[in-house]
């Protein structure tokens, strides 16, 4: 269900391209930097958020990684428009990417506590 939730798509006709991206499209706050792992989930499989200043990959079963940083510059690379809306508070994180074609993604983090985040109602540790 939740890696259903992490690749659907949803329309948007947003096509913004002007935020200045020198320093990178994604700055996750502090209190989010770090791995997370989904509760319940040993740390080889199940999903997981790795948090970073300037971006923040989901980290899939088997250990696979997507980084969305790395996926904005691909699609840029290419030739299309991509854009990142982001919000941020003391205890919210949202990134909206808008991709070719209308397409977008959200995601929305809650923080819980200093070592739990939610994401669609499911919560994540720590590690």
């Amino acid at each position: 269900f939740i890696f259903t939730a992490l690749l659907t798509f949803s329309c948007s006709s947003s096509d913004d391209n002007s935020k200045d991206t020198s320093n990178g499209d994604f700055h996750p706050p502090a209190w989010i930097q770090g791995v997370y792992k989904q509760e319940g989930s040993t740390a080889t499989i199940g999903l997981g958020f790795k948090f970073s200043s300037g971006d923040f990959c989901v980290q899939l079963m088997g250990g696979t990684e997507q980084c969305q940083q790395g996926m904005i510059s691909l699609i840029r690379q290419g030739g299309g428009t991509a854009t990142v809306e982001e919000s941020i508070s003391d205890t919210t994180y949202s990134a909206k990417m808008n991709t070719p074609g209308g397409q977008s993604t959200t995601y929305s983090f809650k923080k819980l506590s200093n070592t739990e985040i939610e994401y669609i109602g499911v919560k994540f540790i720590k590690q």
